[in-house]
């Protein structure tokens, strides 16, 4: 009986730090891929189609390092979404389309705080 009562709370303390940490790093990850998709709002914005690229491609792999872990707590197809985003605004980009990177842009962004928003341990998710 003693050991039950030892496990259970160290149980629980497992499960909530490693749900805190997955929260954490989902955030943080939100805020690192929102300042990457500002830098290229502002390239694009200006037409400077060289640095969006050359942002695109940081972020692009930035989200290769990041979807590894992701992978482990977030549906496939959102984390694959994503990347063809990522792909399609380059191709914007060399083609000089503004209006495809910011409309693609706005897409990312919608996407990656549902993600957050959808992993947060809320009573709408719940149910």
């Amino acid at each position: 009986m003693k050991r039950i009562a030892v496990a259970v709370p160290l149980l629980l303390a497992f499960i909530t730090g490693a749900s805190l940490s997955c929260l954490f790093f989902l955030r943080d990850t939100e805020s690192e891929a929102g300042a990457f998709i500002a830098e290229v709002e502002t390239a694009a914005m200006s037409e400077d189609y060289d640095a969006c690229r050359r942002t695109l491609d940081e972020f692009g792999v930035f989200w290769d390092e990041r979807e590894r872990y992701y992978l482990l707590f977030v549906r496939h197809e959102e984390m694959h979404d994503i990347k063809i985003g990522i792909e399609q605004m380059k191709g914007f980009a060399q083609c000089r389309d503004k209006s495809g990177i910011i409309g693609e842009l706005r897409m990312l962004k919608a996407m990656l705080s549902h993600i957050t928003e959808s992993e947060t341990p809320l009573l709408k998710n719940i149910l």
